[in-house]
């Protein structure tokens, strides 16, 4: 939501990059995260949609990371979707991917996943219809997570690309 608010600014985005980057503690999140933002990012290089060849130019000097939250916020407020729209297909990309994991890794079927979106679209809607706070607030508390990323990093067996 704040990097669709800031699409034009890109002083304003590079600091919002920077706080993903410094709280995103698993160095393969920080990699995915940056690896989808740049693709999509290019794909919007092709596509012509404005700010996406200055935001790579950005990346390439070091001064900006090219996080997806804010690649997608960035690009979304370029092509005049709103917060509320903005929110709902983020959230949509995130539970169909964790979903689609769930899938390829035969901890669920494909109806079970249907089931499952069913029931998270009411908590999509009230997260939504939630304010936005600022951005100095925003965390992340996942230590589960984080540190299963952290082990997945010197691991040998893969499960996935990254």
């Amino acid at each position: 939501a704040h990097a669709l608010a800031a699409a034009g600014d890109i002083d304003r985005l590079v600091a919002l990059d920077e706080q993903v980057e410094a709280q995103s503690l698993g160095a393969e999140l920080r990699q995915g995260s940056t690896r989808m933002g740049n693709a999509m990012l290019n794909v919007h290089l092709r596509l012509k949609t404005r700010i996406a060849a200055e935001y790579l130019d950005a990346i390439s000097e070091g001064r900006a990371f090219g996080h997806v939250a804010v690649v997608q916020g960035m690009l979304w407020g370029q092509l005049g979707f709103g917060t509320d729209q903005a929110q709902v297909m983020s959230a949509h990309g995130l539970c169909t991917g964790i979903l689609g994991a769930s899938i390829r890794l035969s901890v669920i079927g494909h109806i079970d996943a249907q089931a499952i979106y069913a029931q998270v679209i009411p908590r999509i809607e009230a997260v939504v219809r939630a304010p936005v706070c600022d951005p100095e607030a925003l965390h992340s508390f996942a230590p589960q997570i984080d540190i299963a990323s952290m082990n997945h990093e010197t691991d040998e067996m893969r499960l996935f690309v990254n």
